[in-house]
């Protein structure tokens, strides 16, 4: 089991939404019944949500939230056919184009472009764990259904997959309609035991993210972890530095969601959240410039 020396921050918890006092809505997003409705089945469209007070995010935290995707409640998937013959009787139809998690110092009413951006696609200063559900082939994207984490560090964030610190695409089908739940872990130093765990990945566009600045990178990785549907065994995990690769604020910054949908389209809603900060004993910062890593036991 890893060891986490921490103790827990500052932390909010919606186990619904009828009540969304505290949060901002932007775009086409809206509190439906007990949801946040980040978009409804309509074509071309975007919304995000952000909670109204910055969060403290370098020295590690846990957000869990569920969501549901999907067209309306007994209805079929709107928008064109999957398939390029056309026909009402064999048209399979699948709905766009997903959400993400979003943390970004841009603003509070930060809002992106929509269709394959999912909404956080032209946010500076960002970072964006995506949940994916519809084939782009102009943004690299390798499957109609994933997941990935993305950022450009101070830069523009695109939603292009050259820009991924990691991709997972052994997930339950995201846009099936039903609930699913998610756990995203955020430990700001290295767990070492997760190097070698199926889930690890390290893009080579980590290395645009350190180097040329290399010989002053002061900063060690941490780690960061996405459980999906009450897994104990994380789906995606990758080295990540808040600290390094984002401009913060006193280390806060806006959490969030966005979502948007193109030509295709479907409901895209979230039905909880919770988050907590964790204050680590230990600096992230490590002098030599690499990894600094915190043993298991």
């Amino acid at each position: 089991m890893t060891r986490c020396n921490c103790f827990v921050g500052a932390s909010f918890a919606f186990p619904d939404f009828s009540d969304a006092t505290g949060l901002l809505l932007q775009g086409v997003a809206n509190q439906s019944g007990a949801q946040i409705r980040l978009t409804p089945a309509a074509p071309y469209l975007a919304g995000s949500v952000w909670h109204g007070v910055k969060q403290t995010v370098i020295g590690g935290f846990s957000t869990e939230f569920s969501f549901r995707v999907g067209p309306d409640n007994n209805e079929e998937s709107h928008g064109p056919c999957k398939w390029v013959d056309q026909s009402r009787g064999t048209c399979a139809r699948r709905g766009g184009d997903g959400f993400a998690f979003v943390v970004q110092n841009y603003g509070p009413r930060a809002l992106g472009l929509g269709g394959g951006n999912l909404g956080y696609g032209g946010i500076s200063n960002a970072f964006a764990v995506e949940f994916d559900t519809w084939f782009d082939a102009e943004l690299k994207d390798p499957y109609e259904n994933h997941l990935a984490i993305l950022t450009r560090g101070t830069g523009e964030l695109r939603a292009e997959h050259n820009n991924q610190l990691g991709i997972c695409l052994d997930v339950p089908d995201l846009a099936d309609g039903e609930g699913h739940s998610v756990r995203l872990q955020y430990d700001p130093l290295f767990q070492t035991d997760i190097a070698t765990h199926p889930s690890f990945q390290a893009a080579p566009h980590l290395v645009d993210l350190i180097y040329p600045a290399a010989v002053h990178f002061h900063h060690g990785l941490g780690t960061l972890r996405v459980y999906i549907d009450d897994s104990s065994d994380p789906a995606l995990s990758v080295p990540m530095s808040f600290s390094a690769f984002l401009q913060l604020d006193g280390g806060t910054a806006w959490v969030g969601f966005t979502a948007s949908t193109g030509r295709s389209y479907q409901n895209h809603e979230i039905t909880s959240w919770s988050f907590s900060e964790h204050k680590s004993e230990h600096s992230a910062t490590n002098s030599n410039g690499g990894f600094q890593a915190s043993n298991s036991k």
